[in-house]
């Protein structure tokens, strides 16, 4: 559970940064895997299923760069691990309008 609301804190930063920074008008969806250390570091990031177009899924991992690093993990997550991966999907649906999922 607290795991979740971790996801949910790092897919909400990733939206904002995101929707700031749009990349122009173009649509698709691209799956990333993140994976985080503890401290909230982004230690990896590669694509897990593109979109068909590699500039989007290039700005898909540009954005979630640019959102790193994310909150440090609370400690009951802590205790549980030092590391985790996420796979989570960011949908380009137009003129600034991205949303980030699992």
């Amino acid at each position: 559970m607290v795991a979740t609301y971790y996801i949910t804190a790092m897919l909400q930063k990733m939206e904002q940064v995101g929707n700031l920074t749009y990349p122009t008008d173009m649509i698709g969806t691209t799956a990333l895997r993140l994976v985080v250390n503890a401290d909230g570091k982004l230690l990896s990031v590669g694509v897990e299923q593109s979109s068909g177009n590699a500039r989007l899924d290039g700005d898909a991992a540009r954005i979630a760069r640019e959102a790193a690093p994310f909150g440090p993990f609370p400690s009951a997550l802590k205790a549980q691990t030092t590391r985790m991966a996420v796979v989570c999907y960011m949908k380009f649906e137009g003129y600034q309008d991205m949303r980030a999922s699992r």
